[in-house]
């Protein structure tokens, strides 16, 4: 659930089951739990004070160092906010190696209105601090709800919210929302670059009455 520390790491593991906040019967009545943040296929926060470079002595990249690696996520997750195939938030940290075939949803129906999200294929968030590194990942389960009942800003294939870097990765996975700022690849990104990567997947927004469209 909660990565916390420089020294802590996951790796050679995966996750088959459903991950998800308690669910929301009543969009009226929302519960305290259901509204939970950092919902992960394999973490749900990683929270480290630096991201350390994944270089090896010879100057390859060496993907154990990372926090999460060689790992990956098949269940559903789906959640209020912060919402990742493999990690939901990141303070920080790194994830390399790894990939999500899960489908990522919002739980959240919103009539006047969408608070941001932040719901990737691989991360949800990244504080805006952070700088945190993906390297060699992919995701190719489906990001959203073809209904387009649920919703959320900042909605990406590989991440959500991006304040770092992304390399060698890409998204094959269908991407539905039904607010504004959505990307193949990211959904915001605040600061940091991306190379060497591509998406596959379809991306469809559609704006029903009272979507937030900014």
């Amino acid at each position: 659930g909660y990565m916390d520390g420089n020294n802590v790491y996951v790796t050679n593991s995966a996750n088959r089951g459903t991950v998800h906040t308690l669910d929301i019967t009543d969009q009226n009545d929302i519960k305290d739990a259901s509204t939970a943040a950092n919902v992960g296929g394999i973490v749900g926060k990683i929270d480290r004070s630096k991201t350390d470079d994944l270089k090896d002595e010879d100057g390859k990249i060496d993907v154990t160092k990372a926090a999460v690696s060689n790992s990956y996520n098949t269940g559903d997750v789906r959640g209020y906010t912060a919402i990742g195939g493999i990690v939901g938030m990141m303070y920080n940290g790194e994830i390399a190696g790894s990939y999500n075939l899960g489908n990522i949803m919002s739980t959240r129906i919103s009539a006047g209105g969408t608070i941001p999200l932040n719901m990737g294929g691989i991360v949800g968030d990244t504080n805006s601090s952070a700088r945190a590194y993906l390297y060699d990942v992919y995701n190719k389960g489906q990001i959203g709800d073809e209904t387009y009942t649920y919703k959320g800003r900042h909605v990406g294939g590989i991440a959500g919210r991006l304040s770092g870097t992304i390399e060698k990765a890409y998204n094959a996975g269908e991407i539905y929302n039904a607010a504004a700022v959505t990307g193949g690849i990211v959904g915001y990104m605040s600061a940091g670059k991306i190379n060497n990567v591509f998406n596959t997947g379809n991306i469809t927004v559609v704006h029903n009455d009272g979507a937030d469209v900014g």
